[in-house]
């Protein structure tokens, strides 16, 4: 921290003036595409105001709560200007932005309770719809349901069909 001493006739104050802002978060962040994304700024000597340039579509940043946010809409390798500033200076880093297609929903579990149930997990907006068949020589599929919406959450679809011969399911996964 420096100090300025200034004096005027009689009278005399010192101003302290803190050190530039250091940027300490993480300098690579990486999202998946179409999914929520969050990833805070963390800051040191007290910047007053930030800039964030270079975002990807999707994304904003809120200087109050030095958080930049959204649903990633692009692919790719994206270098993300930080800057932060008080009246010590100014701070600035790059963050490496990384953003991957998309994961497949996947089944995550089975349970044999009052019929079948297959718990899926589906990270983005797509509609994977669950289908079954009872004899795997036969190409006619049975929808079970038309889709499990993506919402980052393990959601459970139960055939309440008991007491049959095999079923086979499967869950349809698109592009």
């Amino acid at each position: 921290m420096r100090a300025i001493r200034q004096a005027s006739g009689d009278e005399s104050s010192v101003v302290f003036i803190p050190p530039a802002p250091v940027i300490t978060s993480a300098l690579t962040a990486t999202g998946n595409l179409s999914a929520s994304f969050n990833c805070s700024i963390i800051t040191t000597n007290y910047p007053t105001s930030f800039f964030v340039i270079s975002l990807p579509l999707g994304l904003s940043f809120d200087p109050a709560s030095e958080l930049i946010f959204g649903i990633l809409s692009v692919t790719g390798n994206v270098p993300v200007t930080l800057r932060a500033m008080n009246s010590g200076g100014t701070g600035s880093t790059n963050l490496a932005l990384t953003i991957v297609p998309e994961p497949p929903a996947r089944i995550d579990s089975f349970t044999m309770h009052h019929g079948f149930g297959l718990s899926v997990l589906a990270l983005t907006n797509r509609h994977s719809p669950v289908e079954w068949i009872g004899n795997l020589l036969n190409t006619n599929w049975t929808a079970l349901t038309n889709g499990i919406p993506g919402s980052a959450t393990t959601q459970t679809v139960t055939d309440p069909a008991t007491n049959l011969p095999a079923r086979f399911y499967r869950l349809k996964v698109y592009p």
